[in-house]
């Protein structure tokens, strides 16, 4: 299933909620070290195996327990992959090789219940999952097997948390200019600090993707701001900073209300006012943009942005490229891309019932594709949970 980018409406009391200002020290932003990522070039397109391996197929197990709406963060950890679902308002629990174990869904009002959650992320010290609550305000702590341990309230509302055992971040999305965006609390202590005034963005015009993203290291990104942000023992570190040349985005429309405007303005000149979903390693830095995938290469110094990938795994059957992709986090170089299980059924399909010369050109050239592909696609039905296409950076 190609993916689309999508434009989505953060829901209003997501963002207008009242908060109770808490007192909490001021955190500086380090800049003394910026290094600055200027655009090489657009292109079309590129395909998977230049920079990664051959994608994975991973089928995730469908039970009454296990049936996923959507998938918006994941994590791995110690064979794990932790899939968080908005929709169902749940955080399922599968191994690796896609096989479900458990899920964490405790909705109601009481105490250890939600009503909300916004989002999740892990503790791979302590080996927690820690669930961020709307509605009420507070964070839950629970096993890697999604056995509930405490909660503990906060006052002000959050749309998404990470953490590194020590320091846990908030992101407080506000149009009040006497807050701040980034919210800091040393785990230990219970100090708290808040960083990084909020841009004065008068619309809600977002698109898809994770502000927060935690590999080796932690980053930070937002809209209307093209600085990549380094989170480091409750320290704001501007770390990165990309130059787009003509596609940077106008300060001019940084106020404009009108959510339409904007949009088009971007679709007509290609401007970028959007960064999600960073994944950073020693070779590359990857992240996704209103106007597609940008890629640093740091053995080039060479950043280039492309519209979408082919996947090789695929396009001996079709030509098939994908436009939109998550990082797997806590790792540093794993990103996945979603599949509609029906089309791994259909070219299952096309394998078995109508073999035509390209597909016995395949079986000749490559038995192991049509093997794997048969093996994943006769298992699939439409009701079936996503295949997860799973790609690691090359060395």
């Amino acid at each position: 299933m190609k993916k689309e980018l999508i434009i989505s409406i953060v829901y209003a009391f997501s963002i207008l909620l009242f908060s109770c200002k808490e007192n909490a020290q001021k955190a500086d932003i380090d800049s003394k070290d910026v290094k600055t990522l200027t655009l090489s070039s657009m292109e079309e397109a590129f395909n998977d195996t230049a920079y990664f391996k051959g994608p994975q197929l991973v089928a995730l197990e469908t039970t009454d327990e296990s049936l996923i709406a959507n998938i918006d963060r994941v994590f791995m950890d110690d064979n794990k992959l932790f899939i968080y679902d908005l929709q169902l308002q749940e955080i399922f629990i599968f191994d690796v090789t896609g096989k479900y174990l458990s899920k964490i869904s405790r909705k109601g009002k009481g105490p250890g219940e939600y009503i909300q959650i916004t989002d999740f992320t892990i503790d791979p010290i302590k080996k927690q999952i820690l669930a961020l609550c709307s509605i009420p305000h507070k964070r839950m702590y629970f096993t890697y097997d999604g056995t509930f341990i405490k909660e503990e309230s906060h006052t002000s509302s959050y749309y998404r948390l990470t953490t590194d055992g020590n320091y846990t971040y908030f992101e407080k999305i506000t149009l009040n200019d006497s807050d701040y965006q980034l919210h800091i609390l040393n785990t230990k202590t219970g100090e708290k600090q808040e960083g990084l005034k909020p841009l004065n963005i008068q619309n809600f015009f977002y698109t898809n993707g994770n502000s927060f993203s935690r590999g080796k290291d932690i980053l930070y990104v937002r809209r209307y701001d093209n600085s990549i942000y380094e989170l480091k023992k409750g320290k704001i570190i501007e770390k990165y900073r990309v130059d787009f040349k003509e596609h940077s985005f106008p300060e001019r429309l940084i106020t404009e209300k009108d959510g339409g405007v904007v949009m088009d303005e971007c679709d007509t000149h290609e401007y970028i006012f959007s960064m999600s979903n960073v994944i950073h390693n020693d070779h590359y830095m990857m992240f996704y943009t209103n106007r597609g995938i940008f890629l640093y290469d740091k053995k080039d110094d060479s950043l280039t942005g492309y519209k979408q990938i082919f996947n090789s795994k695929l396009n001996p059957f079709i030509k098939y490229p994908l436009t939109f992709y998550f990082p797997i986090e806590n790792t540093n170089k794993i990103v996945f891309y979603i599949d509609d299980p029906s089309f791994i059924k259909h070219i299952a399909n096309q394998i078995i019932e109508y073999p035509d010369e390209k597909i016995k050109k395949i079986k000749n050239t490559n038995p192991q594709l049509i093997k794997e592909i048969l093996n994943v696609g006769n298992k699939m039905t439409d009701d079936n949970n996503p295949v997860l296409f799973i790609y690691e950076f090359k060395d």
